[in-house]
């Protein structure tokens, strides 16, 4: 799908992180003490951003809504677009006192390791398999030659 997404990949994602959501969506919400922060953030601001967060700082969540949706109208919040440490901005969140189950779900994706040593030794093993001389191999003898080898 990263590879060769088409047409609809973004809607799959979407409906993806909804499920996933609805899995988070009644977890208890942790209560974290305070002390040393979890991670240091450097901020840059102006007077005038300083005025834009404050006022959408005003902003909570209402009871119709839950926390996803909520952050998703967001959208272009200033804090948002300044963001550029994911895994402060979200640690922020699961300490702060709102988007707290979001903040848990979407650290918990963060630290899903992007790649493994297994698909890399299949890749590796496939290239030595595959010579000039057996270019023409069909997929299921080479996934038996695979399951073999290993």
């Amino acid at each position: 799908m990263i590879c060769n997404p088409g047409a609809g990949w973004k809607e799959v994602a979407e409906q993806a992180v909804r499920k996933l959501w609805l899995e988070y969506k009644h977890h208890p919400i942790e209560s974290i003490t305070d002390g040393e922060p979890l991670t240091q953030q450097r901020v840059f601001s102006s007077e005038i951003d300083d005025y834009f967060v404050g006022g959408f700082a005003q902003m909570t969540p209402t009871n119709d809504r839950d926390e996803y949706d909520d952050w998703l109208s967001r959208a272009g919040h200033p804090e948002d677009v300044r963001c550029t440490d994911l895994i402060a901005y979200w640690q922020a969140r699961l300490k702060g006192t709102h988007y707290q189950r979001l903040a848990r779900m979407a650290l918990d994706l963060l630290t899903i390791l992007p790649m493994s040593a297994d698909p890399e030794r299949i890749f590796s093993l496939t290239g030595l398999l595959l010579t000039a001389n057996r270019a023409r191999l069909r997929p299921d003898i080479i996934g038996a030659s695979m399951a073999v080898g290993s």
